[in-house]
């Protein structure tokens, strides 16, 4: 075999490596890339909808503590200000709502999907079952705001 034959030999030889690389390099990116959309298609939003009624299940019991306290301190603008907050009760309870409903349909859509490996849908039906218990005593939590209920901010104990 001549040198030039080597050379060329040896250089086909060093493209088809490059090319099986740049093959296996596309491959891998593929599936993270699949991995990272199902992070930012299921999990972000799933924490984002916690995190929201982390805030507002604090923010819904913060408000009406204040509202009680400033209504024993109100005199002529208490009943203003129960209407004010009513009204803030209202929409946070609405918002609290809400993010549940998102929760819940984002974990059954995650719970689905057939991109997700089995330990992992498991998993996650695991904390959609604990997350129905937490639905299940959202009603009571918002009760407990109302104030025509007794125990509520507008009647005693």
């Amino acid at each position: 075999m001549t040198l030039r034959r080597k050379i060329v030999a040896l250089t086909l030889s060093l493209l088809l490596l490059f090319a099986m690389t740049a093959a296996a390099s596309v491959l891998l990116q593929s599936k993270i890339s699949e991995q990272i959309s199902g992070v930012v298609e299921d999990y972000l939003p799933l924490n984002a909808a916690v995190a929201t009624i982390d805030v507002f299940t604090d923010r819904y019991e913060l408000d009406l503590r204040r509202l009680s306290a400033d209504l024993g301190d109100a005199g002529a603008g208490a009943e203003a200000l129960a209407h004010q907050g009513e009204a803030e009760r209202v929409a946070e309870a609405g918002v609290l709502t809400a993010t549940f409903q998102k929760a819940e349909a984002q974990l059954d859509q995650v719970v689905q999907d057939p991109r997700e490996s089995v330990q992992k849908r498991v998993a996650m039906a695991d904390i959609r079952g604990r997350f129905d218990y937490m639905k299940r005593a959202l009603p009571k939590f918002i009760e407990v705001g109302r104030p025509d209920v007794p125990g509520g901010w507008g009647r005693p104990r």
